[in-house]
């Protein structure tokens, strides 16, 4: 027998109990197809949901970095100590607690708010610093974003640097 006789692949194949047709590859090679088909979407999903958080708190954190410099600037503009500090979702004492309410923060001098940010929902925040006169923190601050798994943490030092690292 030579190399190009495929009569003794037929017969091992038979032996197996296998043999190959023509509609069965094409039967196999449609289950495949849908099979990927299938498993595309299931994949998308989870890149679509871990952008969409990303992207949330990496926006937040942008807007964030940007307000805190504003407060500082602010209080050096007016000579007056300026706080930015995170506010938790607050519920009334005779309603029931609301997971959903959005978590916000504020921007106030000594004695008013000058700005409130509302978040967007899934977002929380937690953190607070006060500017001193002269533009730098009372304290070092640290803030602390996050949204399903993701974080973000910004820093301010002593200096009054802000950082993302």
């Amino acid at each position: 027998m030579s190399d190009s006789d495929p009569k003794p692949d037929r017969e091992r194949a038979k032996l197996l109990g296998f043999e190959m047709s023509w509609a069965r590859v094409r039967k196999f090679e449609a289950l495949v197809f849908f099979a990927m088909f299938g498993a595309v979407p299931l994949f998308a999903f989870r890149v679509v949901s871990y952008t969409q958080s990303q992207l949330l708190v990496r926006n937040a954190t942008h807007e964030l970095v940007q307000d805190l410099h504003n407060a500082k600037e602010m209080a050096v503009r007016t000579g007056k100590e300026v706080t930015l500090k995170a506010v938790h979702p607050q519920t009334g004492m005779f309603s029931p607690s609301d997971s959903r309410a959005p978590y916000r923060y504020l921007i106030k001098s000594e004695v008013k708010a000058n700005e409130e940010v509302v978040l967007p929902s899934g977002l929380s925040l937690t953190g607070m610093v006060t500017f001193s006169p002269a533009g730098r923190p009372l304290r070092p601050s640290t803030f602390i974003f996050s949204v399903d798994n993701r974080t973000s943490t910004i820093e301010i030092d002593r200096e009054g640097m802000v950082s993302v690292p």
